[in-house]
């Protein structure tokens, strides 16, 4: 057995709607409370920043104490590459705009 009938036909549902709509507008584009989700997502999006370049530092330390060796292999470019990505990408969500 289904939920009882609210309206007796689907034009006074229509019309019941069509006045809530009225009443209360759609939440469309920034809601009430978005400066304290912006302020949020800032500093998400800070520590994040800032968690990658901590990262690329670290990283760019652990390359420079491998050998000369090392060096020339397949796998220190990869983690310059790594490295060169993680940086640029700590700037790019430094200068990120909310």
């Amino acid at each position: 057995m289904g939920r009882p009938r609210v309206y007796a036909t689907r034009a006074e549902q229509q019309k019941a709607y069509r006045q809530r709509a009225k009443e209360q507008p759609a939440k469309v584009g920034i809601p009430a409370n978005a400066p304290a989700q912006y302020r949020n997502w800032r500093k998400r999006i800070a520590a994040a920043g800032a968690e990658l370049a901590a990262i690329s530092e670290e990283m760019h330390y652990w390359r420079q104490d491998r050998s000369a060796e090392w060096e020339e292999t397949d796998h220190a470019v990869n983690i310059q590459s790594a490295i060169d990505d993680l940086a640029d990408l700590a700037e790019q969500l430094e200068g990120m705009e909310l």
